[in-house]
């Protein structure tokens, strides 16, 4: 396995660039534009969002709009579990169940135990979801709906 990192993050970068050092599978791409994110995004065999359920009542009205993209990007994505989205997303990812860097192996572990066709039935759901559900028309259908019926 390899790890690519994308984006920019103060504290994290030193850390990563001491364990590009000693390990040659870590890559950091650094902050990339969307059309190089989304050809890598495609390329991965699974996506990961890191952002762990600390801070409860930030992450009860916060949804990582990275997950939107990871999802549209076909890829499979594996997950914490947060407040802030909602449930109908969750069959479409893969739930990282205890957050550490243990729990995130666990995880890896599992979804590549896991047959491809399986794995990719389930990337492809995820972004047919997101595709045809989560865009801008469809959600302004449904706001439009919402306020007929105040």
């Amino acid at each position: 396995l390899r790890l690519w990192v994308c984006g920019q993050g103060k504290e994290g970068k030193v850390i990563l660039e001491e364990r590009m050092k000693l390990d040659n599978r870590i890559k950091y791409f650094g902050v990339l534009n969307k059309d190089e994110i989304f050809k890598i995004q495609r390329s991965a065999d699974l996506l990961i969002n890191p952002r762990p359920n600390g801070n409860k009542n930030f992450n009860r009205y916060s949804f990582p709009s990275k997950l939107m993209e990871y999802f549209a990007s076909g890829t499979p994505v594996a997950m914490f579990k947060l407040p802030g989205i909602p449930e109908e997303y969750y069959e479409h990812c893969y739930i990282i169940e205890n957050e550490s860097s243990e729990g995130i192996a666990q995880t890896i572990n599992s979804v590549f135990s896991e047959d491809i066709e399986k794995r990719i039935t389930k990337s492809l759901n995820a972004r047919q979801f997101i595709l045809k559900y989560k865009n801008a028309s469809f959600q302004t259908k449904k706001v439009l709906k919402m306020i007929k019926h105040l």
